[in-house]
């Protein structure tokens, strides 16, 4: 009877140092990666217009067009809003909430994107897209023009019917 209650407590033992320094590996780990996120998006933050420079000039535009999609997607309309040009903006949309109002009718909750053609006319780039709403599988055709003025320095139109 001695002879098993000493393994059952070694067994014991055993299971809670094993524990532990499981405990432990995790708890590394996990400070491990708050590092490295922080130390990534500092990185991305510092060296934007870097990391823009050494990419072609179509990869820069539609990052850009990019930017702007995921703008409306996470409701961060006054972001997309100050994106566009202030022509086509007091034409269109005067004020954020028509352009917001726009949006929420025009585009579905979740944007899949298809490229039907990019093309470059003098300074200004035409995006020809196809926007999906991936529960109905219904599309929109829409046309996107974007006009660089530097890296990350960007403003944009689109067909707004």
């Amino acid at each position: 009877m001695k002879k098993k209650n000493k393994i059952l407590l070694l067994i014991v033992i055993f299971a809670i140092i094993l524990s532990i320094l499981i405990l432990i590996i995790n708890i590394n780990k996990s400070k491990n990666n708050e590092v490295d996120n922080e130390e990534q998006e500092t990185y991305f933050e510092d060296t934007s217009v870097d990391k823009l420079e050494g990419l072609s000039e179509k990869e820069r535009i539609l990052f850009y067009f990019s930017t702007y999609i995921e703008n409306i997607e996470n409701g961060n309309y006054q972001v997309a809003y100050d994106m566009l040009y202030d022509e086509f903006k007091n034409t269109y949309f005067d004020n954020i909430e028509k352009f917001e109002n726009y949006v929420k009718n025009k585009y579905p909750d979740i944007i899949s994107i298809n490229y039907n053609s990019f093309v470059r006319e003098g300074e200004y780039y035409i995006i020809s897209t196809e926007i999906f709403d991936i529960s109905t599988e219904e599309s929109i055709s829409q046309k996107f023009i974007l006009k660089e003025y530097d890296y990350n320095d960007f403003k944009l139109s689109f067909q707004a019917d």
